[in-house]
């Protein structure tokens, strides 16, 4: 390591990402390296923005200046950013990860960097290197160890599970979950509960990616939404003693999540722990993006089974992980239970007093063009459209009411630009005018209630579809879409706003007030056909029947 440190010292670096990521390692960073300055997407052409003293530049400025400087790579995106560098023509020679740098920000990075591992890039494909001679493409390796964790779990597993169950010992059931949004339980921890078999108990996972206050009030949140249900819980997070909960003290033999990204969860609940549970993946969102992380987490590997909506996104998975994919089940996603349950009743959750007008939900995601910076996506239209959508419920007050239903993240993410003060009085707005109301929370009753959706975000370009009502997609003038094949599918079921805000007045006009829905028979034949849930049983039951038989249990 002394060796390594003296190699570094003197060394020059323009850092590659200026985030929460490289903040965690910049003392380890800065006892390695000279920083001279950072690189960061967000910043454009000639602009020189400052940061600590250090110049901030755009990469695209590599191509014609600095092209003698190395350039350290700190984010979580870092298989992306080396892409973008490499099609800039900047070779690998100059191109360092800070990955493998401590303190590891993932429980993965541990689990990959123990040793002197590094990462190298070679024309073009990341190199996982032991020594100056041994190395093997990074994703090959991630592979590799990952496949071989899974078979020991479900190994290890299988054979406590079998040994309860001939003790005549109930299996811990526990389900994981951070956000009343994201919570399509229901069904599942009925049913559990209703088994004799089993032992069922809820945690709420330290959503602590957006800082300790985030965190704690999206905690509170949670916990009310629970109690209104009547569903005991545990606090993944004690505020009054500072500490957070660890789930295996609950022995769970069975674990069920929406999400387990790195970035998002206390290091608690991180997979890597549960090496003698069945753990099942039922992902919150729908995935559309052609991006790694939608079907290629490391949750997705080590995951008993990873539940889809569509056998369309079966090949996708197999495409990112091979053999590995075989966890793949397309039962459907509990978040469209209600969809597919006839006898479910939703509750009508709009504003009283506007009788007769169509009902529209705007939906903006958080993502805007700030995030490109360290995504593969920049979905949100929020900033194109936040005046004229205030401008069309008055318009059109007569004929509709909107529900405004921003993401979850939205307010903080526009909080940078505004201030609080600003996010909350445009919140308020929505809420006091005649014809409009804000939701956050759940939303599959107002999705069922409502006549049409304007939109931009992901996994709401398939949660909308099915409920057969027309939507249009509102792309941000400053934002990609890069949606995968399935994605490409779904989305070409809606209408599309090219010509944003008058696109817009003509959807509300001619298709929600007016009725003529041209491509209501496409939408609804391509449902029958491409979502899974179309049966007897809805995806959560059919989920549970699976999870039966996975642990040998009598039906």
């Amino acid at each position: 390591m002394e060796k390594e440190v003296r190699e570094y010292i003197d060394m020059d670096v323009l850092v590659f990402g200026r985030g929460k990521y490289f903040q965690s390692k910049r003392k380890s960073i800065e006892n390695k390296y000279h920083i001279i300055g950072f690189l960061d997407n967000a910043v454009s052409g000639d602009v020189v923005e400052c940061q600590d003293g250090l110049p901030v530049y755009s990469p695209g400025r590599l191509q014609y200046e600095m092209q003698s400087n190395h350039i350290l790579i700190a984010s979580v995106h870092y298989a992306e950013m080396y892409g973008q560098l490499h099609e800039m023509g900047i070779g690998d020679d100059r191109i360092l990860f800070a990955v493998s740098e401590t303190p590891y920000y993932f429980d993965w990075e541990e689990f990959y960097f123990y040793g002197d591992q590094k990462l190298v890039g070679r024309d073009g494909v990341i190199y996982y290197q032991v020594s100056d001679s041994a190395a093997c493409p990074f994703f090959t390796e991630i592979k590799n160890r990952l496949n071989t964790m899974h078979s020991g779990i479900a190994e290890t597993a299988m054979k406590k599970i079998r040994g309860k169950l001939l003790n005549g010992q109930k299996l811990n059931v526990v389900f994981f979950e951070s956000r009343s949004q994201t919570w399509f339980f229901d069904t599942l921890y009925r049913l559990f509960k209703e088994n004799g078999l089993f032992r069922v108990s809820v945690v709420i996972v330290p959503f602590v990616m957006s800082g300790k206050d985030v965190m704690c009030e999206i905690l509170g949140k949670m916990k009310r939404f629970l109690r209104q249900k009547g569903i005991p819980f545990i606090a993944g997070y004690d505020e009054d003693t500072d500490e957070f909960f660890d789930p295996l003290t609950l022995k769970p033999d069975i674990l069920l999540f929406t999400h387990n990204w790195a970035g998002h969860v206390h290091e608690y609940y991180q997979l890597f722990r549960y090496t003698d549970s069945f753990n099942y993946l039922i992902n919150y969102g729908i995935q559309l993006m052609d991006h790694a992380s939608e079907l290629n987490e490391y949750a997705n590997y080590l995951s008993k089974k990873e539940y889809l909506s569509s056998n369309d996104l079966i090949p996708l998975a197999s495409h990112y992980r091979g053999d590995a994919a075989l966890n793949c089940a397309a039962l459907g996603s509990s978040k469209l239970d209600p969809y597919f349950d006839k006898k479910y009743i939703p509750m009508d959750c709009w504003k009283p007093g506007n009788d007769g007008k169509k009902r529209i939900i705007w939906a903006p995601h958080w993502t805007d063009f700030i995030y490109k910076e360290t995504g593969p996506y920049a979905l949100s239209s929020f900033f194109d459209l936040y005046d004229y959508m205030i401008e069309i419920a008055n318009e059109f007050k007569k004929n509709i009411q909107i529900a405004f239903k921003p993401h979850p993240l939205l307010f903080e993410q526009v909080k940078k630009s505004w201030g609080k003060d600003r996010v909350e009085k445009y919140y308020q707005k929505w809420m006091e005018m005649e014809n409009t109301q804000l939701v956050e929370g759940q939303y599959m009753d107002l999705f069922l209630t409502s006549d049409a959706m304007i939109f931009d975000g992901c996994s709401f370009t398939l949660e909308y579809l099915v409920t057969g009502k027309p939507a249009i997609y509102t792309q941000a003038s400053e934002g990609n879409l890069n949606f995968n094949s399935f994605g490409k599918q779904v989305f070409e079921q809606h209408y599309h706003a090219v010509n944003l805000l008058d696109d817009i007045r003509e959807f509300i006009q001619e298709v929600v007030i007016e009725g003529k829905d041209k491509n209501k028979d496409k939408r609804m034949q391509f449902i029958r056909e491409h979502v899974a849930g179309m049966n007897h049983r809805t995806p959560s039951e059919r989920i549970y029947f699976d999870i039966l038989n996975d642990c040998e249990v009598k039906q």
